[in-house]
């Protein structure tokens, strides 16, 4: 009798089984790849939102002690700015009549995650506002 060449049922199965678990596996890192290069996207996006606002604040003379909350829909993201006060222990005390200190809070919100970013920024007073 003679021996049929090929592949037994069984040597196919695991083949495919391999076949498909390495498909798998690599889908799995695509997708995760995917997901933290748009969330790093979004999160660059949001930065760039947060320090135009954080400027706009500047420019339009800011009241101290008054925070300004502005609330974008697209991207979803809610955005307070304030003039902080230098601590009196800082070493930068010492300029308090030449620069603000603009501090600005990004909050939004990513399925159920909550993401929080601060900026701060030095901007220097004006000549004339200085001399006043």
């Amino acid at each position: 009798m003679k021996k049929k060449s090929g592949f037994t049922l069984l040597e196919v199965i695991l083949s495919l089984f391999i076949l498909v678990s390495a498909v798998s596996i690599l889908t799995s890192l695509h997708l995760k790849f995917v997901n933290r290069l748009q969330n790093s996207s979004d999160k660059l996006n949001r930065i760039f939102l947060v320090e135009k606002i954080l400027l706009d604040f500047y420019l339009k003379q800011p009241v101290k002690d008054k925070p300004w909350i502005e609330n974008i829909e697209n991207p979803n993201v809610k955005i307070t700015t304030q003039l902080s006060e230098i601590n009196k222990k800082s070493s930068l005390i010492d300029f308090k009549d030449f620069i603000h200190i603009v501090e600005s809070v990004g909050e939004w919100q990513n399925g159920p995650d909550n993401f929080n970013l601060e900026m701060l920024t030095f901007v220097l007073i004006p000549e004339k506002e200085n001399k006043s």
